[in-house]
């Protein structure tokens, strides 16, 4: 590998001029960042990592499971969600003039460092979300669909969650 290293002369000042070769070749030069480490559409996405709070890895990881789908960002942020997620069937268990699930869980997938906030939302009927109770790091273990009138048909829920990995 062929290196090139910039170093000011002893005044500090001075002038560093690259021209063009003198061959059609293409010819990259790419600076590295602060650490020393230059990042290029081969390294930005991939395994995310730090070390005290402090990245070390790719900028972006992505992936899926049997639950859902996540991303990872190198500042920590974090997003999961599932699309098509059965929230029960929403029957004659009323609370009053509503009707209700019985309580469903979902396992997020893959765990946070901290509680996310979480975002549940129906599909299909005239449904809406409500009684998130208890929400952990690696899932939601008490959630609720309600609706104004009796279905005997499963609900599609989305649920999205947002926080941190690290």
């Amino acid at each position: 590998m062929t290196k090139i290293a910039i170093q000011p002369n002893a005044s500090g000042s001075g002038t560093f001029t690259l021209t063009a070769p003198d061959s059609n070749d293409n010819r990259t030069f790419t600076l590295p960042d602060a650490t020393g480490e230059v990042y290029t559409s081969g390294n930005i996405l991939g395994t995310v990592s730090e070390d005290g709070g402090v990245p070390t890895g790719a900028i972006i990881e992505r992936g899926s499971n049997a639950n859902g789908e996540f991303v990872r960002y190198a500042d920590g942020t974090q997003i999961s969600w599932i699309h098509n997620h059965d929230g029960g069937e929403v029957s004659n268990n009323s609370s009053g003039n509503i009707f209700r699930t019985n309580n469903q869980s979902y396992t997020f997938p893959v765990e946070f460092s901290e509680v996310p906030t979480v975002n549940i939302t129906s599909r299909g009927f005239t449904a809406w979300s409500g009684n998130c109770r208890a929400i952990a790091t690696n899932e939601i273990s008490q959630y609720r669909q309600f609706s104004s009138t009796a279905n005997s048909n499963s609900v599609e829920v989305r649920i999205i969650a947002i926080g941190r990995w690290f």
